[in-house]
């Protein structure tokens, strides 16, 4: 089951000045307001199992709840491409809760495991919203 997300949450502890609303974002950028939000990513170790969207290759990282993929296009455009998203992801994780978030021409996909209870996907759910409220401004 795909979840797209849109909802926004307000983030007011971090320091980094956003970019105006049509600039195209970076990883560091979207990495810096994980880490000020004490959510730590793992990088993982890179190889070619996890699917690629409109020729993009994932950054994946782990946490200690689940995974988390960004994807970085080139524009907004490419990054819009929800139902191509869902048959890639769906080859990969069969019956799994995803949570897509796109921030410009960022898309994460936050991939939670099964044993988690509900209400630590919840957590991080909210505090993935809380980034991608950040960079809504």
């Amino acid at each position: 089951m795909l979840i797209i997300l849109t909802t926004t949450i307000s983030l007011s502890s971090c320091s980094i000045s956003v970019k105006e609303k049509n600039e195209i974002l970076d990883l560091s950028e979207i990495l810096y307001v994980f880490e000020e939000l004490e959510l730590h990513l793992k990088p993982q170790i890179e190889d070619n199992s996890y699917p690629y969207i409109n020729e993009i290759k994932p950054n994946k990282f782990e946490l200690l709840d689940g995974a988390i993929f960004i994807y970085v296009f080139k524009d907004k455009d490419l990054a819009l491409d929800h139902d191509k998203i869902h048959k890639d992801f769906n080859q990969l994780v069969l019956n799994q809760k995803l949570y897509l978030y796109q921030i410009r021409n960022i898309v994460i996909i936050y991939c939670p495991q099964n044993e988690d209870p509900q209400k630590l996907i919840d957590e991080m759910d909210n505090k993935i919203r809380e980034i991608v409220e950040y960079f809504s401004k």
